[in-house]
């Protein structure tokens, strides 16, 4: 057991010095972080981008309106919002009214374009890259998810930004960080995202050899599209984590053993091991974050019934959205296996 336990923890380090290295040769690898809510996500995701400074890389972090980044000092920090959206950021102290706008304390800067966009991203910096609430797409885009549609629901803006980096003439390593990963590539999808999605599995393909570094975190490999779950070089789990089928490590239960601050990393043909990381420092204090569309009027295609349920749940309560789900359900707009992860993403709210 003791050699087991030690081979486990040496194989857990050399996986993690492996994610930290930097080889031309090797190119980037792409991993999912899972967990539960509240073990741990987010904070590794954050030290992940922390340590993509101190390695060289180009840093990026998509942006929330429930996020991480506000805990990390300021001058760490880089902000991007599109021309025609305004952001609002607000300082809580826990178990009181009393919110600060702290906005004007930010460094925020705006873009128009993905390659204008591109061109702004800082060295040194975490580039919080907040999508448009509305994505105008690209003509290739257009063509993919057959669509003469002018505007489109804003994720549809990463879809462009990933084939971009997939294309991209750059020799620098980069790291890219997407808390939640399921709100871009989701489970379910139909129409034009499935189309979409289908082209955004041959563009993570390619970020290997553009030196692009992905890592993304859900609660559940069930919520990610499936295509898109087997093009990732590998996946970290902390405690309480849900393994996916695809996974080689034999012990699917491993990660309900692990406490806070610990971790498996498995890395696709090279095999599993533990490894620790450190809970981030806090200010103790909360934050909301505003995003509102301040551009012309525009009309975009229907949304996918999870955006709607969501956005119901966020607005008038989860008890609302269950009610809304089960008439979804009633009218066979949705599947069983559908109606229960729409349902779990509700609870989560």
């Amino acid at each position: 057991m003791a050699g087991g336990e030690s081979i486990f923890k040496a194989m857990g380090k050399a996986l993690w010095a492996e994610i930290l290295t930097r080889d031309y040769e090797k190119g980037a690898l792409s991993f999912l972080i899972l967990a539960p809510k509240g073990q741990g996500k987010s904070t590794l995701l954050a030290t992940i981008a922390l340590k993509g400074i101190e390695l060289g890389d180009l840093v990026l972090w998509r942006g929330r309106h429930r996020d991480f980044w506000p805990r990390l000092p300021r001058g760490l920090v880089k902000i991007f919002v599109h021309e025609h959206d305004e952001l609002s950021v607000f300082k809580i102290r826990p178990g009181t009214q009393n919110a600060v706008d702290i906005t004007k304390q930010l460094d925020i800067e705006k873009y128009k374009t993905i390659k204008e966009l591109y061109r702004q991203l800082e060295s040194g910096r975490i580039n919080v890259v907040y999508e448009p609430s509305y994505h105008q797409p690209s003509e290739e885009l257009k063509e993919i998810a057959e669509t003469n549609a002018e505007w489109l629901p804003g994720r549809f803006f990463w879809y462009d930004f990933l084939d971009f980096l997939a294309k991209r003439v750059d020799a620098r390593f980069l790291s890219f960080c997407i808390d939640e990963l399921d709100d871009i590539f989701p489970a379910g999808a139909s129409g034009m995202l499935w189309k979409a999605l289908e082209h955004a599995q041959h563009s993570l393909a390619e970020l290997r050899e553009r030196l692009v570094w992905l890592y993304g975190t859900t609660h559940d490999p069930a919520h990610i599209d499936s295509r898109i779950l087997k093009k990732l070089d590998g996946f970290i789990y902390l405690r309480g984590a849900l393994v996916p089928k695809i996974s080689m490590m034999p012990d699917k239960n491993a990660p309900a053993r692990l406490e806070l601050g610990e971790g498996i990393i498995e890395i696709r043909g090279r095999g599993y091991g533990g490894f620790e990381f450190d809970k981030l420092p806090h200010d103790g204090h909360l934050y909301n974050i505003r995003k509102s569309w301040q551009g012309p009027k525009v009309h975009v295609t229907k949304r996918s019934i999870k955006e709607q349920i969501l956005e119901l749940a966020e607005k008038e309560g989860p008890e609302r959205a269950l009610i809304k789900l089960r008439e979804a359900l009633a009218n066979r707009q949705i599947s069983k296996s559908y109606y229960y992860l729409l349902k779990s993403l509700i609870e989560e709210i």
